[in-house]
C-alpha cells in the first residue's frame, strides 16, 4: 500500500494533511486546447456516453450479423449510425493489463489510472498517498450542468459509482448510494437522474454486508439511515417499475428498479414484468435532465453484457446488445431534436473474449474473465472528431470535459512525510502532469519557508526539518502551459490563480490513519495508512 520505510531511531512526527477538496481548487478560466474539438459555435450543450460494459469489437459484430437490418451496403445497427467519428481505446489499468470495471470507469471520468477495486481514487500502489479526484460529472455539476446515471446492473456498481464516487473498495454499496446524496443533493448540486437496480442500499433496514475478494468484509455504511426519504425531501421523485417511470413529471429522478441486484436480463424477462427497459430508462433520463437549459452529461450502461460474457452465454448477449442498441437509438433520436447533443459510445473493457465468424455465423469464447483488447470508440454530434483514432481511457474525460468546457480541477498530492527527509509534491489535472505550478510551504506563523515550482513532471519537493503547522498552497498565475491531450502534459491557458490547501497539525500519539472518504489523510512514523 505504500513505499514508505520502517520506523529509525529518530524522533519523527506525524503529519496530518487534510487536503481541501478538488472543487475548492478549480481552476478558473482554463481553456484545454484539444486537436480536432469542434470550432466555436460547433461544441456540445449536452452530452450523452453510452458504454457497453464488455462490449468488444466482436460483440458488435456478433449482433450486427444476428440482429441488424439489410441495405444495399450490408447489415446495420443503430450503433452503426454513431459514426462522425470512429476509435479504438486501450483499458488497461495502474496495476493490471486486464482492468475491472471500477479502475476503468475512474479512467474514463477522471482521466486517472487507478487499480482494480477503487473508485474515484488515485492508486494505493504508488509512492504518492491515495486521494480523491475529481469525476467530470462533479466538474459539471460545478458548472451547473444537469446530471445522471442509468443502468441495468445496481445503481452502486462499479461503472455508475465510478463516476459520481470515491472509495477504496468497489463493494462498498451502501457508502457509494450515500455519497450519491450526500457529494450532490446534500449541497443542492443534485445527480438529477438515478436509474438503476437495488433499492436496499437505500433503505433503513436490510442493508447488507459486502466483502472483497478475499472474502474479508469492506469498510461499508451498514446504519440506518433512510436514503429514500432524505432524497425525496430533496424534491426527488421516487419510482420503482416502468408504470411509474413513464408517468413521473420531475427534474429529479430517483428509480430503484429491484430490491436485489441488477434487472431482470432480456432473454428472461416474463411479458408482465414490470421493469423497465434500458431504452425506456434512456428515454425518460433524456426527458428529465432536457429540462435544464445550461444542458447536462449523463452515463448510460448496458451494464449485463459484461455479465453475459462472463457467463459465455450467447443468448443472453445478444438481448443485452439488443436493448443496448436501441438505447442508442433513443440517444440519436434525441440529438435529432437537439442537434447540440454530442453522442458517445464506447466500453470499459471487452469480457469473455468472444471471436465471431462472419463467414458461418459461428463462435467461441476464450475466457470466462475480462481482455485487454482495445473497444471501440463511436461519435456523432458537435465535437465529435476529437474522438477519432487511438486513444487511452483516461483520455476520455479530458475530451468530455473539453467538449463541455468544464473547468480542469487542480489535484495535488504528496509522498509519505519524514522529518529531515525530502517530501515530494505533484501537481496534476485530469490525470496529466501540470508544469510550472508554484507550490508555497508556509508554518504556522505563516511565514513562506519555500516556494517551489513544479517540473516537466509536475513534481517539487521540501525536506520538513521541524515538527509543526504547515499549510501548503499550490496556484498558477496567468501562465500558458503546454498541456496538450494525450501527451505528458496538458495545454491550458490559465486565466487566475487557485489555491490547494493542505493543513498539517502535529499528530497524538497513538493517532491512527483515518479512512480516506473523509478527505483526510494521516501519516505516521514514515508510511501512510489507509483505512479501509
Amino acid at each position: 500500500m505504500g513505499n514508505g520505510k520502517k520506523a529509525l531511531k529518530l524522533k519523527f512526527f506525524c503529519l496530518i494533511l487534510t487536503v481541501t477538496f478538488l472543487f475548492t481548487s478549480l481552476i478558473p478560466g482554463v481553456i484545454f486546447k484539444t486537436e480536432g474539438v469542434a470550432l466555436a459555435g460547433q461544441k456540445p450543450d449536452n452530452v450523452i456516453l453510452l458504454i457497453g460494459d464488455g462490449m468488444g469489437f466482436e460483440q458488435v459484430e456478433a449482433y450486427r450479423d444476428k440482429q441488424g437490418w439489410a441495405t444495399p451496403a450490408g447489415k446495420k445497427i443503430y450503433l452503426d449510425e454513431v459514426n462522425d467519428a470512429l476509435g479504438k481505446m486501450t483499458t488497461y489499468s495502474a496495476d493490471s493489463d486486464i482492468t475491472d470495471s471500477a479502475s476503468a470507469a475512474t479512467a474514463m471520468s477522471t482521466g486517472y489510472k487507478t487499480i482494480n477495486r477503487m473508485l474515484g481514487m488515485t492508486p494505493d500502489n504508488d509512492s504518492f498517498v491515495p486521494d480523491e479526484v475529481p469525476t467530470i460529472l462533479e466538474l459539471a455539476e460545478q458548472k451547473g450542468l444537469a446530471t445522471g446515471l442509468v443502468a441495468t446492473s445496481q445503481i452502486c456498481h462499479a461503472t455508475p459509482a465510478g463516476f459520481a464516487a470515491h472509495v477504496t473498495h468497489r463493494n462498498q454499496f451502501n457508502k457509494i448510494a450515500a455519497q450519491y446524496f450526500d457529494q450532490f443533493a446534500a449541497k443542492n448540486q443534485s445527480l438529477e437522474v438515478l436509474l438503476g437496480g437495488e433499492k436496499r442500499n437505500f433503505t433503513p433496514t436490510g442493508r447488507p454486508e459486502y466483502y472483497n475478494e478475499a472474502g474479508k468484509k469492506v469498510n461499508d455504511d451498514n446504519d440506518n439511515r433512510d436514503l429514500i426519504t432524505e432524497f425525496k425531501g430533496k424534491g426527488y421523485a421516487v419510482v420503482e417499475n416502468t408504470a411509474s417511470l413513464k408517468t413521473a413529471g420531475t427534474d429529479k429522478l430517483l428509480g430503484l428498479f429491484t430490491h436485489k441486484g441488477g434487472l431482470t436480463p432480456e432473454h428472461k424477462r416474463a411479458p408482465d414484468n414490470v421493469e423497465p427497459r434500458l431504452p425506456e430508462m434512456t428515454q425518460k433520463a433524456l426527458e428529465v435532465l432536457a429540462k435544464d437549459p445550461d444542458g447536462f452529461l449523463v452515463m448510460i450502461e448496458g451494464s449485463q453484457i459484461d455479465w453475459a460474457g462472463h457467463d459465455n452465454n450467447y443468448e443472453y448477449l445478444m438481448g443485452e446488445m439488443k436493448a443496448f442498441d436501441q438505447a442508442v437509438k433513443m440517444a440519436l433520436d434525441f440529438q435529432k431534436n437537439n442537434p447540440d447533443t454530442l453522442v458517445i459510445v464506447t466500453a470499459d473493457h471487452e469480457c469473455g473474449g468472444l471471436n465471431y465468424d462472419l463467414a458461418t455465423g459461428n463462435f467461441t469464447w476464450s475466457s470466462k474473465d475480462h481482455t485487454d483488447v482495445p473497444v471501440p470508440v463511436m461519435a456523432e454530434g458537435p465535437g465529435a472528431q476529437t474522438f477519432r483514432g487511438n486513444m487511452d481511457n483516461t483520455d476520455l474525460a479530458r475530451k468530455i470535459a473539453a467538449a463541455l468546457n468544464l473547468t480542469p480541477p487542480l489535484v495535488t498530492q504528496h509522498t509519505p512525510v519524514t522529518l529531515n527527509q525530502s517530501t515530494t509534491f505533484k501537481v496534476s489535472s485530469l490525470g496529466l502532469p501540470v508544469a510550472g505550478a508554484t507550490i508555497s510551504v508556509i508554518d504556522a506563523a505563516n511565514n513562506v519557508l519555500a516556494t517551489l515550482t513544479t517540473n516537466i513532471k509536475g513534481e517539487a519537493s521540501h525536506t520538513f526539518n521541524k515538527e509543526g503547522n504547515y499549510t501548503v498552497k499550490t496556484s498558477i498565475n496567468g501562465k500558458e502551459l503546454s498541456l496538450k491531450l494525450g501527451s505528458p502534459i496538458a495545454t491550458a491557458v490559465l486565466a487566475s490563480t487557485s489555491t490547494v490547501k493542505v493543513k498539517v497539525p502535529k499528530s497524538k500519539k497513538g493517532n491512527k490513519g483515518k479512512n480516506l472518504f473523509s478527505k483526510n489523510i494521516k501519516i505516521k512514523n514514515q508510511t501512510k495508512k489507509i483505512s479501509a
